[in-house]
């Protein structure tokens, strides 16, 4: 799902309600879509619905930003963090290895506030960015000063992609007491999410949210492989010979979990059939590459 607002591209890469994305999930890195048919409309899940994750999250290239939206904000009011590179959404998400950017007053206090809005308003001590397990130093946060020594305080739990803030009040402060995880792939553990059901993106201490991630992306810059024309929700040998050349399918490689990837339909000997490579949609379509 690929959305266009004011000049920019987005795509849609996960949702998150339920438990299948908490902190330690082996499927924020296994390189696998996860119920990748709910990934073509912006609709947001119920609480304890579903997860799901396109596989655009692991093998989209050129991503600058991404935009947390949940189901508290609009699309266009949700928090948006930006990069100084490029990435896929997976390596922006669980790894520190490119730094994130100054932009939209990133690890202020300014930007808890805007996060609080986005997931419930929590705890008040030293809030401070966490990305993969490690408070982000560079840009240092405003409220927490020993961010750099990367230690949680009390209760508090790692996490994927959240900000972290203790009982109590104080910016600038040390942390103190019991830091409470609020955003993404939460630890189900007390002071983390605190609740195995739904650790995906809600707080017992915070509140249940239901998040969609959209993830910046410039696709002037993928054309090579482009998948041509309209999506086909069947199979390419179900087309007219005249539409073949001009539509492409979700081929499922795999029954059970939906999984597959786009394929460009084809006219071959007189016959419609889809002729692989995987391919990246156009900006108003698909995006997948295998």
């Amino acid at each position: 799902m690929v959305r266009h607002s004011e000049g920019e591209t987005w795509a849609l890469v996960m949702k998150l309600s339920k438990n299948d994305f908490c902190h330690n999930s082996p499927r924020w890195t296994d390189g696998k879509e996860f119920k990748a048919e709910k990934m073509f409309d912006t609709h947001i899940p119920k609480h304890k619905e579903y997860d799901a994750k396109s596989l655009a999250f692991h093998k989209l290239e050129g991503v600058s930003a991404i935009k947390i939206q949940t189901n508290r904000k609009s699309f266009k009011d949700a928090v948006v963090i930006d990069f100084e590179e490029p990435g896929t959404p997976e390596k922006l998400i669980t790894t520190n290895d490119i730094k994130i950017s100054p932009k939209h007053d990133f690890n202020k206090k300014v930007f808890w506030k805007k996060w609080e809005h986005e997931f419930g308003h929590s705890r008040q001590r030293a809030p401070a960015f966490m990305r993969a397990d490690k408070f982000v130093t560079d840009p240092a946060p405003e409220c927490r000063t020993d961010a750099a020594e990367n230690k949680l305080s009390g209760c508090g739990k790692a996490c994927v992609f959240c900000m972290q803030a203790g009982d109590g009040n104080g910016c600038p402060a040390k942390g103190a007491h019991n830091d409470i995880s609020v955003g993404i792939g939460l630890s189900q553990s007390f002071c983390g999410g605190g609740n195995r059901d739904d650790c995906s993106s809600s707080g017992d201490w915070v509140g249940d949210s239901r998040t969609l991630v959209w993830a910046k992306w410039s696709c002037k810059k993928h054309e090579v492989g482009q998948c041509l024309g309209s999506r086909h929700f069947g199979i390419c040998g179900e087309l007219e010979l005249d539409d073949c050349d001009t539509h492409f399918v979700h081929v499922v490689t795999d029954e059970d979990k939906a999984e597959g990837a786009f394929l460009q339909c084809a006219s071959v000997d007189g016959q419609c059939v889809a002729k692989g490579p995987a391919c990246f949609g156009s900006c108003a379509n698909a995006f997948i590459k295998a």
